[in-house]
């Protein structure tokens, strides 16, 4: 009787904790923590050792998100005018390999995720055994269209 007390406490717990991430935003869409773990388990099924959520890259993802968005620009290199322009200069932490991919106008993680494994440079991010540590961002643009990055890292 105990455990079965115990395990419906611990039910009840992860219900409602988890129902507060439901109101959680990320960037300017809503993230529900569903988007993250479900790009994150979508890279990892690609490869052969597992990528690990990084806050570091996660910002730096959420930041170039957020500004093709704003922009209405998918782009790697923001124009010579940013300080930030580029990956390199927006991660913030130590690394010696890095990449990025992005896409616009996918509406769920599996879509977009599909779309990267067609293109051969991404599948490459993607299954780049260099890379150990992943962000993930997305942001929705005034005319409705979805931005998407992932920023991997060493």
């Amino acid at each position: 009787m105990k455990k079965l007390i115990y395990a419906l406490t611990m039910a009840s717990i992860l219900v409602i904790g988890g129902c507060s991430s439901w109101t959680e935003k990320w960037g300017n869409v809503p993230m529900i923590g569903v988007i993250e773990t479900d790009l994150l388990n979508l890279h990892n099924a690609a490869r052969n050792e597992p990528l690990v959520l990084d806050e570091a890259c996660k910002k730096a993802a959420q930041d170039q998100a957020n500004w093709m968005a704003k922009h209405n620009m998918l782009v790697h290199d923001r124009p010579l005018s940013y300080k930030d322009k580029r990956v390199s200069d927006r991660l913030q932490k130590k690394w010696t390999v890095i990449g990025e991919n992005i896409a616009q106008g996918q509406e769920t993680p599996k879509g977009v995720f599909g779309a990267w494994m067609n293109s051969r440079g991404h599948r490459s991010n993607i299954k780049n055994y260099r890379f150990k540590y992943v962000g993930f961002g997305v942001a929705t643009s005034s005319s409705g269209y979805k931005y998407w990055c992932v920023v991997f890292s060493d």
